[in-house]
């Protein structure tokens, strides 16, 4: 087990000839150069640290940044998860600890070696890919054993060490069939499987789950977990899905455009972001924001509302006063209301009638004529239809606030 250190982390790719950088930027976050390597990798000696590019030089020949000065500190058994939207850099930078790319700025530590000059093999790292990767000619034994026959292992201590990874993942009876006869929540098991039977200082885990229907993808994320407690093992996990990242993770580092939005705690992300993005990626429904005029130190105008705040948001907005800025709000945090000179006038485009909840869309008329779509969430016993004119009232308890221009949040 080792904690991971990610110093000052910058990742370049060449623009491609006839290709905007701008264009290329897009494309290359999402499909970084392939490379096939074993599914474990072994462990040996100190390297010395490496000798990087500055990535000013880099942006000067005409490549463009994907990752931009990443520096994250993960601890040892920690559960790290990487989130943001596609093409935000998240798998790039799960490649470059894994040693399938190299860094053109900065430090990889991994305990207490810097692994920048290291092949992939040597870094004590096992990698569960998005599409298994298992070998199609073997059995799930020879999957589980391959990274172990390729340190010399004994074969009395592979069997003894395969024998314990498939009683921990119910393997025991599928251990002589082959990869074509399993389904797609056996084939993520036997892939988990094989990283563990190396036990690896680290696990690196890139959206694994992807290519499961919702309700396997439900079990087998409750299995990583239990398994990750279970073994201790320091695990980097990858995944665009905000709901895997709030369930799995012991704390979320938020990506997008290649820059580290905010590191925190699930509940940490969601009660007080860091900025609009974070705000609206973490979230589902997403959180609903609406442009808003300081009027004085309690009170935000809205030509359709007026919404009085605590008294602990004086000193606050006291500076801000005839500013515009954003007033964000969750779903969960508009309730049905009666007319009044602080409630909304909505009416309802879409209803969603979920069982235990119910979430609807509603129209809202904004400035200058524009309307928007706010998301609401209510008890499922409200009874509300298609096209029912509305009024919603803010819990101002729970509120944010956000810079107009920057989207930074505004701290009480």
């Amino acid at each position: 087990m080792a904690q991971v250190v990610l110093e000052d982390i910058c990742k370049s790719f060449p623009a491609r000839q006839g290709r905007s950088p701008q264009e290329s930027s897009q494309r290359l976050a999402v499909a970084a150069p392939s490379a096939t390597v074993a599914p474990s990798l072994a462990k040996v000696g100190k390297a010395q640290t490496g000798q990087v590019a500055q990535t000013g030089q880099v942006a000067q020949m005409g490549q463009v940044d994907i990752l931009k000065h990443i520096n994250l500190a993960i601890a040892d058994g920690e559960f790290m998860v990487l989130v943001g939207p596609s093409g935000c850099g998240k798998s790039t930078l799960l490649r470059l600890i894994a040693g399938l790319e190299e860094p053109t700025l900065g430090n990889i530590v991994v305990g207490d070696r810097c692994v920048n000059d290291l092949p992939p093999k040597a870094r004590d790292i096992a990698m569960v890919f998005q599409s298994y990767a298992l070998y199609p000619h073997m059995t799930v034994y020879n999957n589980l054993a391959f990274g172990l026959r390729r340190t010399r292992m004994a074969k009395s201590a592979i069997a003894q060490q395969v024998e314990q990874v498939a009683q921990m993942l119910e393997l025991g009876d599928l251990l002589q069939r082959y990869p074509k006869q399993l389904s797609g929540g056996q084939k993520q098991r036997v892939a988990l499987g094989r990283a563990m039977a190396r036990d690896p200082q680290v696990f690196l885990m890139d959206e694994p789950l992807s290519n499961l229907d919702a309700k396997l993808r439900a079990q087998t994320r409750a299995q990583i977990v239990q398994l990750q407690r279970q073994l201790g093992t320091t695990t980097i996990y990858v995944t665009h899905d905000q709901t895997e990242a709030m369930t799995m993770g012991d704390r979320i580092a938020v990506l997008n455009g290649g820059v580290i939005q905010q590191i925190a705690a699930p509940l940490e992300l969601y009660q007080r972001p860091a900025n609009r993005f974070v705000a609206e990626f973490i979230g589902s429904p997403p959180m609903n924001f609406i442009d808003v005029q300081v009027k004085d130190n309690q009170h935000l105008y809205h030509p359709h509302f007026t919404l009085t705040l605590p008294d602990t948001w004086g000193n606050t907005l006291a500076p801000l006063v005839g500013r515009s800025i954003t007033l964000g709000i969750r779903p969960e945090h508009l309730s049905l209301t009666s007319d009044s000179p602080q409630s909304l006038p909505v009416q309802v485009a879409l209803v969603e009638a979920l069982g235990h909840e119910t979430c609807l869309s509603c129209t809202f008329e904004a400035e200058k004529g524009m309307s928007m779509l706010l998301q609401v969430r209510i008890d499922p016993q409200q009874i509300v239809q298609h096209n029912d004119k509305l009024w919603l009232e803010i819990d101002p308890q729970h509120i944010h606030l956000f810079e107009a221009d920057s989207g930074a949040a505004i701290a009480v």
